[in-house]
């Protein structure tokens, strides 16, 4: 089963019982993964946020929009709060983090790049060990390039429901009728670019220009996914 994380940020997390809202989700460019959720917890505690490892995450229902994790109140209360300034968050990533994340949080992006990315030193992104995770609300509305020009803008990120890798990107190319949408494999993303303006893509204006379209409020299904991995001349 396939989902789009625009539809994800409106799930709930259950925590013993308790529904936790999802504010954010931080995804991994490189690898096209989910790496934390963003989560409220301010009825319980002040910092009001938390990172949780999206590891943690047990199963999702589709049916009552809920993700159940495999921790409690009390791994709350006993994470480590985040501090930009402690070495703890360059030496290792626990589970759950608390902290006054606000709008930005590159310092603890660099310590989980850091922790589960090891860059090579010959890598343009060790430079920036922060530009292996970004938040998804931040990459929507980024500009999309292809090889020949510009493909349209970023508008929302498929995932698979086993595992939690990215599978699609969906791009807004302002064509097409308004209640569908194009969807390009993961695997065509380039990278992002180094000062984290626009995404690039391993795709001619043409081919996304006339790939099929698909619905954009219905769960994208298995015979779509086919189709649309055919077009794109995807291997498995």
């Amino acid at each position: 089963m396939h989902i789009r994380l625009s539809k994800f940020l409106r799930y709930s997390a259950q925590v013993e019982g308790k529904d936790v809202t999802i504010r954010d989700v931080f995804v991994s460019v490189d690898d096209a993964a989910l790496r934390f959720l963003l989560l409220d917890i301010g009825s319980w505690f002040e910092p009001d946020l938390a990172l949780v490892q999206i590891d943690k995450v047990t199963s999702l229902s589709l049916v009552d929009t809920k993700l159940y994790l495999a921790i409690d109140k009390a791994a709350f209360e006993a994470a480590p709060q985040f501090r930009p300034e402690s070495q703890d968050f360059l030496d290792r990533m626990p589970p759950v983090i608390i902290g006054p994340f606000g709008n930005t949080a590159s310092p603890l992006m660099m310590a989980a790049a850091v922790a589960s990315g090891k860059p090579t030193p010959d890598d343009d992104r060790a430079k920036r060990a922060d530009a292996h995770l970004k938040r998804f609300t931040d990459l929507q509305g980024l500009d999309a390039f292809g090889k020949d020009g510009q493909l349209g803008t970023i508008e929302d990120i498929v995932i698979s429901t086993r595992g939690f890798a990215i599978t699609h990107v969906a791009i807004n190319t302002a064509k097409g009728p308004s209640d569908q949408q194009v969807l390009v494999p993961v695997q065509t993303l380039r990278h992002m670019a180094r000062q984290d303006t626009h995404l690039v893509f391993d795709l001619t204006t043409s081919t996304v220009f006339d790939a099929p379209f698909v619905p954009r409020d219905e769960p994208l299904s298995n015979d779509e996914v086919r189709a649309l991995r055919n077009y794109f001349n995807i291997q498995k």
